[in-house]
């Protein structure tokens, strides 16, 4: 009985620690209400949306799960914080007008960054003044960006304010200030943007950072009847290190790889859409285009392109020797017109071909398309195992027999008919054997292991944010050494 009593009371002492760790990671972690800063909104972290006032009026309505106020039309909306990190951000906009959209927070020093791991930022409707940013302001880092913008309308100012979308952030303050030293950078960023009015007061796409920021991974995929100026797979300025810009549709009336700063790798793919002059690398003519291109790699699959020019890098035009710039351009014949400069020196229709399946036992095996496949283009195989069975090998070859090289599932489209073989095997179970040396547990001792580790699981699960594996961990070794008591 005595021993009892003491287990029972080494029990609820751990029980009552877990519960104060549990709340204090509680209070901790609990994101901060939204709130406007010299009229800018900071969401803080908490998901917000924005939508049109109530009585019509301009500017709009912001609402959280626990609050709402409103906001004149000046007012720019950052789905992080101002001076402070937060893990994620989310901003959704269903109308009403603002001025401009962050994902990100606004840091105003080094040791005063506002950084974000994930944000979102959605669009479904309403008017932009501006500008919508993925990343944040000055110095603010943000992780990872996903970003859809439909069905929104960007005002701008006439011979003032060229509103733009911006897969980075900004190195600037109310469009005045700028901070060549800021350090602000996006890690990853996909953007999806779709019937979007960006034609008038020179509307711009970029696929880099605005200002001297950094933009490691960029994706943007433009859809649907899409109007706008211009379209850079880089920014307007700062360090894209991989641009991918995928065009289906719209119109543009000027598309280059790079306008000033750098990028390393630009890839473009045109499969619809309408545009009246494409640069691989920037802009000619145009004494304010500056920016270096590294690597452009051109596919148009299909539109039309009015006017194809080469353009330039380091404001030098770019020819097959330039020095320091790669080029790979190829186009299905048709599409383009009037070719000014050296790239491509001739149109290059690009080659489909057939996938064959073969037939499989205990699984089967499937790709998106197995006719007029595109040379070039990366396939997925997905792979379904019958049940107690997994994959053994899988592998591709062309027309004449050469293995394809698969990684991860997936492979290039070679200039050749592939055939694609894949064998399965059965799990093999392992059988544990019985063994006559078996002794019993204690039972207390177990139950309250158990006990323990199930109020463990439920407080680190609470405590999982970005502090809150490490401190768990710790809580976690603590406990455990009580019970070893």
């Amino acid at each position: 009985m005595i021993g009892m009593n003491k287990t029972f009371k080494k029990l609820s002492y751990v029980f009552s620690c877990i519960c104060a760790f549990f709340v204090c990671g509680i209070v901790a972690n609990a994101a901060s209400a939204p709130e406007v800063i010299d009229g800018d909104v900071y969401a803080n972290g908490t998901p917000i949306t924005i939508s049109a006032k109530a009585d019509g009026s301009e500017g709009a309505h912001i609402t959280w799960a626990d609050g709402s106020f409103d906001v004149e039309k000046k007012a720019r909306i950052f789905g992080g914080s101002k001076d402070a990190s937060v893990e994620s951000s989310s901003v959704t906009m269903t109308g009403g007008t603002v001025n401009h959209i962050f994902g990100g927070g606004y840091g105003t020093a080094t040791d005063k960054s506002a950084n974000v791991d994930n944000a979102t930022v959605k669009v479904t409707g309403g008017n932009i003044i501006n500008s919508i940013y993925g990343g944040g302001v000055y110095y603010s880092l943000v992780k990872n960006i996903k970003m859809d913008i439909a069905n929104a309308t960007f005002l701008g100012v006439a011979n003032k304010v060229y509103p733009t979308i911006a897969a980075g952030g900004a190195a600037y303050d109310n469009d005045q200030k700028k901070d060549a030293g800021a350090g602000n950078t996006v890690d990853k960023v996909t953007v999806n943007i779709t019937n979007v009015d960006l034609s008038h007061n020179y509307g711009m796409i970029y696929g880099g950072p605005q200002g001297t920021g950094i933009v490691k991974d960029s994706n943007v995929t433009i859809n649907g009847n899409t109007k706008v100026s211009y379209v850079t797979v880089g920014g307007s300025n700062g360090t894209t290190i991989k641009g991918n810009v995928t065009v289906n549709g719209g119109t543009i009336d000027v598309f280059q790889g790079v306008n000033r700063g750098t990028i390393n790798s630009a890839t473009t793919i045109i499969n619809s859409g309408t545009i009246t002059n494409f640069y691989v690398g920037g802009e000619s003519g145009d004494s304010s285009v500056s920016g270096i291109i590294e690597n452009a790699n051109v596919k148009i699959m299909g539109g039309t392109i009015q006017n194809f020019k080469s353009g330039q890098s380091n404001k030098k035009e770019i020819t097959e020797a330039t020095t320091g710039v790669t080029t790979d351009v190829t186009y299905v014949e048709g599409t383009v017109t009037n070719i000014t400069g050296s790239l491509p020196v001739a149109a290059k229709e690009l080659v489909k071909n057939d996938i064959k399946v073969e037939d499989t036992n205990h699984g089967t095996v499937t790709v998106p398309n197995t006719t007029d496949v595109t040379e070039g283009t990366e396939v997925t195989i997905t792979v379904n195992p019958d049940k107690g069975y997994q994959l053994k090998s899988i592998k591709v070859f062309d027309a004449a027999g050469n293995f394809v090289e698969v990684k991860d599932n997936k492979f290039i489209m070679p200039d050749s008919d592939v055939t694609i073989q894949a064998e399965f095997e059965k799990i093999e179970v392992a059988t544990n054997e019985p063994t006559n040396n078996i002794t019993n547990p204690e039972t207390n001792d177990s139950i309250i292991l158990m006990i323990i580790l199930a109020i463990l699981s439920i407080s680190a699960i609470a405590c999982s944010n970005t502090n809150g594996g490490h401190v768990a961990f710790w809580q976690t070794k603590w406990l455990l050494s009580i019970c070893a008591d």
